[in-house]
């Protein structure tokens, strides 16, 4: 989620400022999640949490193939590391983010690796110092929502493993905090709904079978796709699902997957062409990941409802 300036703020200056702007990193360790109940805008960005124990801010200093820079990490109050800042010169506020991930991951990828503990970004806060404008960043748990049991009187017992699977790898991908294991976990729950859907098929009456089938394709128009999936996603990726079914949709995203999370390095394709590699240190493959995952996610929860609801045991069952 990204959430630029809004009314009633100062506005950015114009593009090609070049005006400093303060960038704070938000940083988790992998069993803690920001919640869009707990975000505000603030100057000093979102303190987070770390298992790394620093009694005091500490300045790094160093000079990296993007040229020299100062990282500040900043203790939280329980003493632990819990934000990275730096200041970068960029022309308006998406090129600073862009800037300082791209010089502030590799750096946290080197701490993570020599000190063997997990540290993951869960929101940057750009700040525009000049006026004052903040944009923040944030990969979110969620809202909270009460808690609905409609459906739950009796209790649906899946006694089903493969169906009973599909909901395991949907709720690892809903706790997945970074983009390219969440993506690894929403093709699992893909797997799985291709493998059940034969089964559910066959428990709908005959006569009713076509007109099941025909309701499993997606909507045609950006407008009806709900804004938590289609935020920051553009609209030619967007357009890339539209109107096809939900097979067909997420095989869109094939080399996506491929390239994301099962290769270190591609050979070229056969004209020679090379392939990029998508790497966590990358802040660009970061946000294109967290993007096609948010597409896919809601692709295979309307592919999840349209296939367990075949079936009449799981019919009671209401899906948010």
């Amino acid at each position: 989620m990204t959430v630029p300036f809004q009314e009633g703020r100062p506005h950015p200056s114009s593009a090609g400022s070049e005006g400093p702007y303060a960038v704070m990193i938000t940083l988790m360790h992998p069993t803690m999640s920001i919640f869009g109940t707990a975000l505000m805008h603030h100057p000093g960005g979102i303190m987070g949490d770390s298992l790394l124990v620093l009694d005091q801010a500490f300045e790094v200093t160093g000079v990296t193939p993007r040229g020299a820079h100062q990282f500040q990490l900043l203790p939280n109050g329980q003493g632990r590391l819990g934000m990275v800042k730096l200041i970068v010169r960029a022309s308006d506020l998406h090129t600073a983010e862009r800037q300082a991930m791209e010089v502030a991951q590799p750096f946290l990828s080197l701490l993570a690796a020599t000190q063997n503990v997990p540290l993951s970004v869960h929101a940057v806060t750009t700040v525009e110092q000049d006026t004052g404008v903040i944009a923040l960043s944030a990969g979110l748990a969620g809202k909270e929502k009460r808690l609905s049991l409609e459906g739950f009187s009796p209790l649906p017992v899946v006694t089903d493993e493969q169906i009973a699977n599909v909901f395991s790898a949907y709720r690892e991908a809903l706790g997945a905090q970074d983009p390219f294991q969440k993506i690894i976990s929403l093709w699992r729950v893909f797997e799985g709904l291709k493998s059940v859907r034969q089964t559910m098929l066959q428990a709908v009456p005959a006569q009713e079978r076509e007109t099941v089938l025909r309701r499993g394709k997606l909507p045609t128009s950006i407008e009806t796709v709900p804004e938590r999936y289609r935020d920051g996603v553009d609209d030619a990726t967007l357009t890339r699902v539209l109107g096809k079914s939900h097979q067909a949709a997420v095989e869109q995203f094939t080399s996506e997957y491929r390239d994301a999370v099962a290769h270190l390095t591609l050979k070229p394709d056969r004209d020679g062409t090379p392939r990029p590699v998508r790497t966590a240190d990358t802040w660009s493959d970061v946000m294109a990941c967290w993007n096609v995952a948010q597409l896919l996610e809601y692709v295979l929860r309307e592919f999840l409802k349209e296939t367990i609801g075949m079936h009449p045991q799981y019919r009671s069952l209401t899906f948010d």
